[in-house]
Parts: C-alpha cells; sequence; structure tokens
C-alpha cells in the first residue's frame, strides 16, 4: 500500500511539474498564419484605461485578410448599404519572429514597410499591434495603444 501511495505521489508531483512549465512563459506563437482571417476586437488603451471595442461597432460589413503561402497578402474590404466589395489591398508579407512585415499596403508609398508585432497567434487567434500606428500617435492623439484582434475563418 505504501509503494501505491508513493507512485501516485510520484505521478501527481510529475504531472504538476510537467504542466506549470508549459504555462510559464507560455508560447502564445504557436499557429500559422496562412488563412483568411476577420477582425474580431480592438483593444484601444486611452490614458491608461484600456477598452474593447467589438469589431461591429467599427465596420458594419466584412473585411478580409487573408494571409497566402506564396507570401502574398490580401485585404477584401465591403463597405455600403448592401456591403459590396469596394477595395482590394496586395501586399507581399514576411514573418521575422513575431513580426510580420508588409510592403504595399500603402498606395501612395509601396515600398512602405508596414511592421505588426505578433502579441498571440493560435489556430483560432491573431493578436497584432501595428506599430507603424503606434509610431505615429503623438501628444495630441488620445490612443496609447491600438491591439487588433483577427479571428480565423
Amino acid at each position: 500500500m505504501k509503494k501505491a501511495v508513493q507512485l501516485l505521489l510520484v505521478i501527481f508531483i510529475s504531472f504538476m511539474v510537467f504542466s506549470c512549465s508549459e504555462d510559464e512563459g507560455g508560447d502564445s506563437l504557436s499557429g500559422d498564419l496562412i488563412g483568411r482571417w476577420v477582425p474580431d476586437y480592438l483593444l484601444v488603451t486611452i490614458d491608461g484605461v484600456a477598452y474593447t471595442v467589438d469589431a461591429s461597432e467599427f465596420h458594419t460589413c466584412d473585411i478580409f485578410l487573408e494571409f497566402k503561402a506564396d507570401n502574398t497578402a490580401t485585404i477584401e474590404d465591403y463597405y455600403g448599404e448592401s456591403c459590396e466589395l469596394v477595395e482590394i489591398s496586395n501586399a507581399v508579407w514576411s514573418q521575422d519572429g513575431n513580426s510580420i512585415i508588409f510592403t504595399g499596403f500603402n498606395k501612395d508609398d509601396p515600398q512602405l514597410e508596414n511592421i505588426w508585432e505578433i502579441l498571440e497567434l493560435s489556430t483560432t487567434v491573431l493578436k497584432v499591434r501595428d506599430l507603424n500606428e503606434i509610431a505615429s500617435l503623438d501628444d495630441e492623439d488620445d490612443f496609447d495603444d491600438v491591439i487588433r484582434a483577427y479571428r480565423r475563418l
């Protein structure tokens, strides 16, 4: 009986050690970007207070972001009362660690790189911070930070 209790104790401790070690510093980049994504919500920080804004509150029609295996990306933007496709934007993308680098989305300056910091990437969720957008904020802007969350279709 004593050996059985000791064995159960060893199994329990081993389980706890392995479970805790996987959670610490969790890998937030466990998914693949390739696929079609839609905006889910924005997390906006104003004067140190975070607000969650559902995507339907700032865009009544669909927006699709698609990462393709050939390292091209497409944004399809639907607008208007009938939610018609009004714009398709194309870019080239690459991933470097926790950064996504786009080239070509800016029509005024197609060579401008737009960099997104990946905060979370799983099979169903992509959360990013647009570093170009954050860098453009100044003291007169209300926003301290903007995080975009997408969900995979």
